[in-house]
This record gives structure tokens, C-alpha cells and sequence, in this order.
């Protein structure tokens, strides 16, 4: 575990530094979608008090809003610290993705959660006001429990939890909701085996 950390505290500083550099002003920082996820998550979309009609939205889903919303309600609105919860959250993604290595290798633990570590396109999207980030964490844990379950073969609560990250990984972007169904035939086996 002391590898984990080490990979943890390696894509945080790189994280971190990466956003010292960066000039984070709402107004000059925030573009295109970057800017269409702070405001409408300022606005509380898909909340009941929203102020945005929800008919523009039918094509993204709920949750980077609701996460976007919370950390600014957590942190006053602050980009910065925004932005530096979403880099604690993407380095622990390099984590998971360093641990999922190790269930299926143990050799290639360490350079997954190097390359992880110091990927620049995990880098700059921790650095982005998108659903990337977010995404990519459940995604991820998601994958970890799955993987967790095939290695352990007796504990049906990190299928179970699998599951569930995949369909908040769906609540943030659909771009897995085909998955779910394909799950469906694999979950039916393992019961009936």
C-alpha cells in the first residue's frame, strides 16, 4: 500500500503545480463547455429550484452538474479549490487504476499507476470544469469492484457495488449506459452458476 500512496502524493504535486501555473479566473479561465457547466451548476440545474429551463439539457446528464454545484457550494465558488478537489479526486483515480493493475498483473502495477500518475491527458482534464474527471473516477471504481469480485469469486458486495458505480458513472455520462445491458446476461449467469 505504501505504493499507492507514493503514486497518490506523485499525480497530486503534478496536479497541483499544474494549477499554480494556471491563471484561474472565472472570467478569462472558463470557456465553451467549461463555462456552460460552472453557470448552469451555479444556477442548480436539475435541482428544484434550477433557473434553467431543463428542455435544453434533454442530451447531458445530471450528475457533473450536481458535482460542479456542490463543490461550489463547498468552496464558496472558489475555482481554484474547486479545481484542487477535482486534482485529490483525479490522483485518486490513479490510485484505483494502480490497484486494478495490480488484480490483474502485479508485475505492471507500478507503471500503470506511473503512467497514471503522470498522464498528460488525465493532467489537464483535472484541470478543466467538465465531467471527465468525475466520470472517469466511478468508471473506475467500478471497474476495481469488478475486479474485485472475479478475484475474490465469494463476495457478491463488490459486484453489487460495481453496479452501482457503473449506473452513477451512467448518471454523469451516457456514454456507458450500453453497458448496463450487456451486463445484464453475465449478472444472469453468475446467479444461476
Amino acid at each position: 500500500m505504501k505504493l499507492g500512496w507514493l503514486i497518490f502524493i506523485l499525480a497530486f504535486l503534478v496536479r497541483f503545480f499544474n494549477l499554480l501555473f494556471l491563471d484561474l479566473s472565472v472570467d478569462s479561465y472558463l470557456v465553451e463547455d467549461q463555462k456552460f457547466y460552472w453557470d448552469w451548476s451555479l444556477k442548480g440545474i436539475y435541482l428544484p429550484w434550477n433557473e434553467v429551463s431543463t428542455i435544453l439539457l434533454t442530451e447531458r446528464m445530471p450528475g457533473s452538474f450536481w458535482f460542479y454545484g456542490f463543490l461550489q457550494w463547498l468552496t464558496n465558488n472558489d475555482l481554484f479549490f474547486v479545481l484542487l478537489i477535482q486534482s485529490i479526486l483525479d490522483s485518486v483515480t490513479c490510485v484505483i487504476m494502480f490497484l486494478c493493475a495490480g488484480l490483474l498483473n502485479k508485475k505492471y502495477q507500478w507503471y500503470t499507476g506511473f503512467f497514471a500518475a503522470f498522464s498528460p491527458l488525465m493532467i489537464i482534464i483535472s484541470s478543466q470544469i467538465l465531467s471527465d474527471t468525475i466520470f472517469l473516477f466511478t468508471f473506475t471504481c467500478s471497474l476495481y469492484f469488478l475486479l474485485r469480485y472475479w478475484r475474490s469469486k465469494n463476495s457478491i458486495i463488490y459486484l453489487y457495488l460495481s453496479g452501482l458505480l457503473l449506473g452513477v458513472s451512467t448518471f454523469i455520462r451516457a456514454a456507458t449506459f450500453p453497458l448496463i445491458f450487456l451486463c445484464l446476461p453475465i449478472i444472469y449467469l453468475i446467479i444461476k452458476i
